[in-house]
Formats: C-alpha cells, structure tokens, sequence
C-alpha cells in the first residue's frame, strides 16, 4: 500500500503532498501539493515554482525556491 502524505521540510517550510488531494475526474479541485511558510500561509506547489512567490505576491526566498525547484521529481513519483 502506498503511503498516502508526505511532508518535506526545509528552514521552517513545509512542502506537504498528499495523495489523497488527487481528483483525476477534476484535476484542479484539490490541492495535492501545498507550499507552506513558517507563518502558516500557503500555495500550491506548482505556483510557486513557477511564479517564485506565495499567494499574496511575497516573494520566495531564493534558496526555498531553488529547494522547491530540486523537489520537483521527488513530487512527481509520490503523487503519481
């Protein structure tokens, strides 16, 4: 059986991925890998690694985003 969520951490940053988020039927209804910072506020993955920011416009430190960056494959195999 596979283990359904996962959390990485980094610098007080939770990268939490969680299967069970997943809705193949409507892929944008979940939220299967949340960013979360040590304030508590999040986004998703896929936001910021490609916009480098959360989701009220702060911007990502270079090494978060850089630590999400090399997690990208490591996201991909647990979700998939």
């Amino acid at each position: 059986m596979k283990q359904t969520k996962r959390t990485l951490h980094r610098a007080g940053w939770r990268l939490e991925l969680d299967r069970s988020e997943i809705y193949p039927e409507d892929p944008g209804l979940g939220t299967p890998a949340l960013v979360i910072d040590p304030h508590g506020l999040s986004t998703t993955f896929l936001c910021a690694v490609s916009t480098g920011e959360m989701n009220d416009g702060a911007a990502l430190p270079d090494d978060i985003h850089a630590w999400l960056e090399r997690s990208w494959d490591e996201v991909e195999q647990f979700l998939a």
